[in-house]
Parts: C-alpha cells; sequence; structure tokens
C-alpha cells in the first residue's frame, strides 16, 4: 500500500530494465566466446507494451524487440565458429 498503480509500474519497469541490461551483457559475452563478434555491429534492445510504457504488473509479460546493424561488407563473426550477420 506504499506505491500508487503508476509508481508501482515504473518500480517494476526500472527493475525489469536493470535485469535486462545484465542478461544482454552476458548474451553478448557468450556470443562472442563461441562465435566472436561482427566488427562495427551495434545491437538495441526495446521494450514495448507495458515496459515499453513503464507500466509494468507483477502479470505483465516481456514484449522485447532486438535490433543489430552491421557494416555492409562484413562477412561474418571473427570466432571460432563463425556466423553470418
Amino acid at each position: 500500500g506504499r506505491l500508487d498503480g503508476a509508481a508501482a509500474g515504473r518500480a517494476l519497469s526500472s527493475v525489469a530494465d536493470a535485469v535486462l541490461a545484465e542478461l544482454l551483457h552476458h548474451v553478448q559475452a557468450e556470443f562472442a566466446q563461441a562465435h566472436g563478434i561482427i566488427p562495427g555491429a551495434k545491437l538495441a534492445l526495446i521494450g514495448l507494451g507495458r515496459l515499453g510504457s513503464r507500466e509494468l504488473t507483477l502479470e505483465s509479460d516481456l514484449d522485447l524487440l532486438l535490433l543489430y546493424e552491421h557494416g555492409a561488407k562484413v562477412q561474418q563473426s571473427d570466432g571460432k565458429r563463425p556466423l553470418t550477420p
């Protein structure tokens, strides 16, 4: 009873932001270990729906969009099991 719905939504969204940022860091590290890096690649994780509007509830799911871009001349990652972008 200490937070109204709007404040709770912002707080839950902040927790989700922090967890997703840390998770993305680990996913990138695991990808790099297995497949290397894609030179010049950029990555963005976008929260849609209630996360995007900062209105999460305890029952909300997370609608996420992962965007990436890389240089036009990049053919593959530089690791031991390379992937094409």
